[in-house]
């Protein structure tokens, strides 16, 4: 059922869909990613055709080809029960953010066994991330190089994972702050900052230099397999695709749930993925280092 008064495919000549196709499967921010075009194309043509609201996933990629306006007027014709509930998820996480506030910690949590694993990379990070929290201009200019390198796309249509600050779906933000309400809290925006620069940084680092080592060696599956085992050491564990969407539901009442599900995923998954090599790098350095504290 619509939400909103349907805008209906006849609004638009047989050229204007294809000049919209084009623009998204050009698009420089969905490089080497056609799974998420095609899913924006056939959102476009559909859902929003439709009348319907996208989900917090689909505004992302929304927002990433078109731009914040398109998403802002989307969001305005949502539905006062969804509204209802990201305000009241968003305000149960508030008190976990605030204790956050001015904690620069994060990287001792959440990137620790992959810092085992680097701990140069991981120091380096660590240092940044301070700076982050001073400055949103060192911030914004560390996560552009991150987006500019050539091979960020690569890892990310793989399923390395990269999180976001401010108001994008709470889904995407760090678990200490899966709240919209960051920018109006004071200190809060720097700690995720920080926090966010450290994840992205430490595991695209990471990723980066083992891509490098093994491009020509391994296949794409081997790479999937080896990100999975990267996003569960520096917290973000998955939690199948279901309960991902809703984590920030579920980090209302469970402490960090993506997090304590990476503990355990860092332990098993180097035993599921034993004959990848880089998986096999990874675990047993972090173990070495671990040994020798």
């Amino acid at each position: 059922t619509p939400v909103f008064e349907r805008i209906g495919v006849e609004t638009f000549t047989p050229q204007d869909m294809d000049a919209i196709t084009s623009h998204i499967l050009n698009s420089e921010e969905l490089i080497g990613q056609p799974y998420e075009k095609w899913n924006l194309v056939k959102l476009i043509k559909g859902k929003l055709l439709e009348g319907g609201v996208p989900t917090r996933g689909e505004f992302d990629l929304l927002e990433r080809v078109f731009g914040k306006d398109l998403t802002d007027a989307i969001a305005k014709k949502s539905t006062l029960g969804r509204k209802v509930w990201e305000n009241t998820v968003g305000a149960l996480n508030l008190p976990r953010a605030i204790k956050s506030k001015g904690d620069l910690s994060y990287g001792l949590r959440q990137t620790i066994l992959a810092g085992l694993s680097e701990p140069q990379t991981w120091l380096k990070r660590f240092a940044q991330s301070a700076k982050a929290f001073v400055s949103q201009a060192d911030f914004d200019a560390k996560m552009l190089v991150i987006k500019s390198n050539p091979d960020y796309n690569f890892v990310r249509e793989l399923g390395l994972e990269f999180l976001e600050t401010g108001a994008k779906p709470a889904a995407r933000k760090a678990e200490e702050f899966m709240t919209k309400f960051t920018k109006w809290i004071p200190g809060l925006k720097q700690s995720e900052r920080a926090a966010v620069l450290m994840s992205n940084g430490t595991r695209f680092d990471i990723a980066y230099k083992y891509v490098r080592m093994y491009r020509d060696l391994v296949s794409d599956e081997y790479f999937r397999q080896f990100f999975q085992v990267l996003n569960a050491m520096t917290g973000r564990g998955t939690l199948g695709r279901r309960l991902n969407a809703i984590a920030p539901a579920l980090n209302i009442a469970l402490f960090s749930p993506r997090f304590q599900v990476g503990l355990i995923q860092s332990a098993i998954m180097p035993i599921m993925y034993y004959k990848n090599p880089m998986v096999r790098k990874l675990a047993l350095k972090a173990w070495m280092n671990f040994i020798g504290l």
